[in-house]
């Protein structure tokens, strides 16, 4: 048991309800209500950084607000074509020219309906989904032909093109199904594929290198599925940072992203990129408008989503384009060394995770407030294990993970630079929501804690201040030496206190000597960097920020010492009535890595 004098034990004791994810044995055939398949394990679940965190854009919204529609791409226009509004199906055309901002409306399809799919061969835009009909759309002549009808009935499915061939992947007819058929417009005949070995509907594919790659599906899989048309056979991937169904997907430069979708009860903003070279799944800057059953399209290396349902069928329009970021990733042909790596996976309960073998994570008196700590299953990607810690009262209860042993000299040299890495998921109650209040610097919470190798102080990033919109602000407090570097951009804390897993990153380097302008201490949400106190960001005002970064005499505010120990979560100050507190809070940590430099950043 932890014994750390400068810790106190706190008198509040709380219950927690852990929450037990049933899913459903079955489903209905709309696209509101998907049916359950079995599980299918990834091969190596894998989580990492690659592309930028994006920027979004709004755009002209959509003539007719639906759900459930297809979109096709033909000569840098999306068609938006089929779904449903208020229960009623339709068969309506609508385009959309980016270059413009513009919509037309165009012939309708032959039928109406939804939960649709489409692929384009030869500026030809094929519409699946409406049983075993097969709808052919030419944007030339503004005609549509009906075709050879599709082998097996179904809606709900996904298509991919490969060598001017479309495969037609999954879908229900009344229970999901993983029938792959092979549609050869030039030749209108149909030929039956291997089936996918995880049946599945609502799910998206993204083609790469004539591949195609079947994420997520009902109800809320992180399956990732590679088919190879060339040998007719299918691979398990790595697994999503987290399921949906009922999303959008598109393909920019070599990546897979998979964004929004349900997540029953609710819907998702979640950008998930995926990168077939490494295996590798990232999470990105969400999409404004959370929302499932939309569609999407790529056109000059931005994905449009159109459409889609929150509660109501909606019309809503927005861009994403993938940009650079500098957020660091473990890259061992760079020099990186790991410190400390740990999935939770193997951990079993608080009580037994006191006297866990070093290095591992420990909770902070656990058998003194055993319903304030506990393992989780599923953790991250909805497999494994993650930690959760419970706030009920606020007012300075204090519960914590920690690196064990602590006071450590982990890493060498003392001053080296370090990268700290994990998923957090904020919620309330198993739901959105959460906060530790707002609005000054006595509510709020430290969040993270990195204490100094000698055990005497810490830098911690902590969240306070902040207003009604924002919720608390991140910042760094060094030693104790003051609040420094509040965040100027988001995502904020109420953009991702919505029970969704989001990445944190930190690198911290430690000043060289007292009042050095060498210390560095930044903090990247999803990709996007949202603190940094260092020499080159002194000054600086960052797009959209509402104020400079950092100054320069808070840069010669950061600390000097190596960090010796490793706190997750610590005080949380608000109370009931402190702006947007929300309680009771839960705060879940999963894939927590720390890394060292192989040199100081200059």
């Amino acid at each position: 048991m932890s014994t750390r004098t400068n810790h106190s034990i706190i008198s509040s004791r709380i219950s927690v309800v852990l929450l037990a994810l049933l899913l459903l044995l079955s489903f209905a055939t709309s696209c509101e209500n998907p049916e359950q398949s079995v599980s299918l394990r990834p091969s190596t679940p894998s989580f990492s950084m690659s592309d930028g965190p994006g920027v979004w854009t709004t755009r002209a919204s959509m003539p007719t607000p639906r759900s459930g529609l297809a979109v096709g791409v033909v000569n840098g226009v999306l068609y938006a074509i089929g779904g449903e509004t208020s229960g009623t199906q339709l068969a309506t055309v609508e385009a959309y020219t980016p270059a413009t901002n513009t919509w037309t409306t165009k012939a309708p399809m032959p039928i109406a309906g939804s939960c649709l799919a489409a692929g384009v061969v030869n500026n030809i835009i094929y519409v699946v989904g409406l049983g075993s009909v097969l709808e052919a759309y030419d944007p030339s002549s503004n005609t549509w032909t009906t075709k050879a009808p599709m082998p097996t009935a179904r809606s709900c499915s996904a298509v991919g093109v490969v060598n001017g061939i479309l495969y037609v992947v999954g879908g229900t007819s009344g229970s999901n199904l993983g029938t792959v058929e092979a549609y050869v417009p030039s030749s209108n005949t149909w030929t039956t594929k291997t089936p996918m070995p995880l049946a599945n509907s609502h799910l998206a594919v993204g083609v790469l290198n004539g591949v195609l790659y079947a994420v997520g599906g009902a109800p809320s899989t992180p399956a990732t599925q590679a088919y190879d048309p060339i040998t007719d056979t299918w691979t398990s991937k790595a697994w999503m940072p987290f399921g949906a169904y009922g999303h959008a997907a598109g393909v920019i430069n070599g990546t897979v992203y998979a964004v929004g979708g349900d997540i029953q009860p609710d819907y998702s903003s979640a950008v998930q990129a995926y990168d077939p070279e490494n295996d590798l799944w990232t999470t990105k800057a969400p999409m404004p408008t959370a929302r499932g059953r939309l569609a999407g399209g790529v056109v000059n290396g931005v994905l449009y989503v159109v459409g889609g349902f929150n509660g109501n069928s909606l019309s809503t329009v927005e861009a994403y384009q993938p940009s650079p970021t500098d957020e660091p990733a473990f890259d061992v042909a760079a020099g990186d060394s790991m410190v400390f790596n740990d999935n939770m996976d193997a951990y079993t309960n608080p009580h037994d995770m006191d006297t866990w073998r070093d290095p591992s994570i420990h909770p902070f008196f656990p058998d003194d407030y055993p319903n304030n700590y506990a393992v989780i299953n599923p953790g991250l990607g909805s497999t494994g294990k993650a930690l959760e810690l419970v706030y009920i009262n606020g007012g300075g209860e204090r519960f914590i993970w920690k690196t064990d042993p602590e006071n450590n000299a982990w890493y060498t040299p003392a001053d080296a630079a370090t990268v700290i890495q994990y998923y957090f998921r904020i919620s309330k109650n198993g739901g959105p929501g959460g906060g530790p209040g707002y609005g000054s610097t006595d509510k709020g919470m430290k969040w993270i804690e990195l204490w100094n190798l000698n055990g005497q102080d810490r830098t911690q990033f902590s969240v306070t201040a902040g207003d009604a919109t924002t919720g608390p602000l991140w910042h760094v407090n060094p030693a104790s030496r003051g609040t420094l570097g509040y965040q100027p951009v988001g995502p904020y804390w109420n953009q991702v206190n919505n029970n969704q897993w989001h990445r944190a990153t930190y690198l911290y380097q430690p000043a060289s000597s007292p009042g050095s302008m060498d210390g560095i201490a930044r903090m990247w949400i999803d990709g996007t960097k949202v603190v940094d106190v260092s020499a080159s960001a002194a000054g600086i005002t960052p797009p959209g920020g509402t104020k400079v970064w950092c100054t320069s005499a808070e840069v010669a505010l950061l600390d000097v010492a190596a960090v010796g120990t490793i706190n997750l979560g610590e005080y949380m100050n608000g109370i009931a009535g402190d702006g947007v507190t929300d309680l009771p809070m839960a705060l879940d940590f999963d894939d927590l890595k720390w890394w060292k430099l192989p040199t100081r950043i200059q």
